[in-house]
């Protein structure tokens, strides 16, 4: 067997992702990731599990943290069954998320402790879904492997159902693999049609429904492949029908998808457009799935580029593109818009727009992925990208190298000089606040603080707390740089829960802030009255007031008074200078 690698077509590509993403479809910074991450290693598999199947299923960072949390735990635990069942949860996670080798390493390891489990339903289904991550990779031959070794497995513990769903995958892989793969896989899907035909719809389970409906969309696939457009739109309309039936609204969408496609194939064009913008309205109508926008945008694209409306193409290749953007989802097949929208923008005479999108194609001739280079090598020869390439480059040399030239130097000038603009605007405005704080500052650290009035308190045991508070301010304990909540509560013989409830009721903040606040007051009386100490540096200023470090007490300072020390001290030593 070999791979047919020139000789794929694109929509032979699509069809194969497409229906592969029915098959088995269905950020958190650094920081927080750490902290949930001991939080999760408390947990037991059992909590970690109810848990994550509470997670929003769009959420494939957290819920990939979770697996790899029950992963360890059941390393620990020597629970081998929980072990594959999270690695076949993991696979088909970074297989959504596009990480396919990263997928087959989770099923490699998953593979490695089989000889300690007997579970082979689970086995049987890593197998599978191993099979998927290296389709996705365009190793057919090791996939077709995986698949085989799935097949075996259903077959030894008679799982009918699960081998026809492997039945399907071999019957892809050999679409893929060899020329006579289209009549084997058109006679492999119609044997499980006629099977699941035998089952009866009034017998069908929920997952009998939807492989219903696959089958139909792989069959419409293979004859779309043959050119039978009839027979294509046929299945196609007949799995549309279906889907509407069992109530499978994103089946439904992608499916009229496909007939619009199969609209554009024979060149109708106009109804291959009206058909789009009802699988449009349906996404609008269903408020989900907002990633086959994409799909959609991509295909209403691709008519108007192919009626010579190139300002219409545009606008939906656009709209393509930027849903793309929005969703974080770029399979390989939405990159057609590059070289549609450098042609489209090449016959508008936009030269230095079609450049940009033909750089975009070209560097996915960068990316060593077989299944990348299979689609390269069709779309160049579709769209003459080579005749595009050479246009392009006699057009840099002339038209676009001098505007682009000319336009950046005046974006460098314009730029400089709304730079420096801004700078002094900045710098003058922050001048202004600095001065009025500053000011505002020495008239506040003139007048003698109100002191708080216990005596108004009803609450005798806060009462006793803040009569404390008052010696604890007086005394100036507050500068002894291991005051923390815990160690006042204990001067104060209280427990910090109640002491920082007090101090929030009655002093209307928190105790860091209380506490930031009283030292900060402190350095800025010391500052204002004591010369000797303005010249001390400002690291020993924060120690002198409490902190431990020059940047929590300029940071404190800052934030409690709107200035930073170095400015304060600067325009004391001016003022009295000025005063003598």
């Amino acid at each position: 067997m070999r791979l047919c690698e020139n000789k794929i077509d694109f929509f032979k590509i699509f069809f194969i992702f497409y229906f592969f993403s029915l098959l088995f479809t269905n950020p958190v910074s650094a920081q927080k990731r750490d902290v949930l991450e001991r939080v999760l290693s408390e947990k037991s598999i059992v909590s970690l599990k109810k848990e994550v199947e509470n997670i929003d299923k769009d959420s494939l960072s957290l819920r990939t943290l979770y697996q790899k949390m029950i992963v360890e735990k059941a390393l620990e635990e020597k629970n081998y069954e929980e072990l594959l069942l999270s690695y076949l949860k993991l696979i088909a996670l970074e297989r959504i998320k596009g990480n396919y080798e990263e997928g087959e390493s989770y099923a490699e390891l998953a593979i490695s402790f089989f000889n300690r489990s007997d579970n082979d339903s689970l086995k049987m289904k890593i197998w599978r879904t191993k099979g998927a991550v290296l389709f996705e990779q365009a190793k057919y031959e090791k996939a077709l492997l995986s698949f085989v070794n799935a097949k075996e497995i259903a077959q030894k513990i008679n799982d009918d159902y699960y081998s026809l769903i492997v039945d399907m995958n071999i019957g892809l892989v050999k679409l893929q693999i060899n020329e006579s793969g289209l009549e084997e896989g058109l006679n492999m899907f119609l044997k499980i049609l006629s099977v699941l035909d035998e089952i009866g719809e009034s017998n069908f389970s929920a997952e009998n429904k939807d492989f219903y409906i696959k089958t139909l969309v792989a069959i419409s696939k293979v004859y779309l492949e043959l050119k039978n457009y009839d027979a294509a739109m046929h299945y196609h309309k007949l799995g549309l029908e279906k889907s509407i039936e069992f109530k499978n609204t994103k089946v439904e969408i992608l499916l009229l998808g496909g007939i619009g496609r199969i609209y554009g194939e024979k060149g109708e064009y106009e109804k291959a457009i009206e058909t789009l913008d009802k699988a449009i309205k349906r996404l609008d109508e269903s408020e989900k799935y907002k990633e086959v926008f994409s799909f959609i945008y991509l295909l209403k694209g691709t008519n108007f580029f192919k009626m010579k409306m190139y300002e219409k193409a545009i606008d939906n290749l656009l709209q393509s593109e930027e849903n793309i953007n929005a969703t974080g989802i770029d399979n390989l097949d939405l990159q057609e818009r590059y070289p549609l929208l450098a042609r489209s923008y090449q016959a508008l005479g936009d030269y230095e727009k079609s450049y940009e999108y033909f750089s975009k194609y070209e560097d996915l001739d960068k990316v060593n992925d077989q299944k990348r280079l299979n689609l390269i090598n069709h779309v160049s020869e579709k769209y003459d990208l080579e005749g595009l390439k050479k246009e392009l480059k006699t057009l840099e040399s002339e038209k676009i190298k001098k505007e682009y030239n000319y336009k950046w130097i005046i974006g460098v000038l314009t730029l400089l000089l709304l730079t420096t603009l801004m700078i002094v605007m900045i710098f003058r405005k922050n001048q202004r606040i600095y001065k009025q704080q500053f000011e505002a500052l020495l008239t506040k650290s003139n007048k003698k603080e109100v002191a708080f009035k216990t005596d108004l308190v009803s609450d005798e045991k806060a009462k006793e707390i803040l009569d404390k508070l008052i010696k604890f301010e007086e005394q100036k304990n507050y500068l002894n740089q291991n005051c923390t909540l815990n160690e006042v509560a204990k001067k104060l013989k209280t427990n910090t829960s109640y002491l920082s409830m007090v101090i929030n009721k009655y002093k209307g903040k928190s105790f860091s802030v209380y506490l930031s606040e009283l030292r900060i007051n402190n350095a800025v009386d010391r500052l204002t009255n004591d010369k000797k100490f303005r010249s001390y540096s400002i690291k020993s200023i924060a120690e002198e007031t409490g902190f431990n470090r020059a940047e929590s007490f300029s940071k404190a300072f800052k934030n409690n008074t709107g200035i930073y020390p170095s400015y304060f001290i600067k325009n004391i030593d001016k003022q009295n200078v000025r005063s003598l």
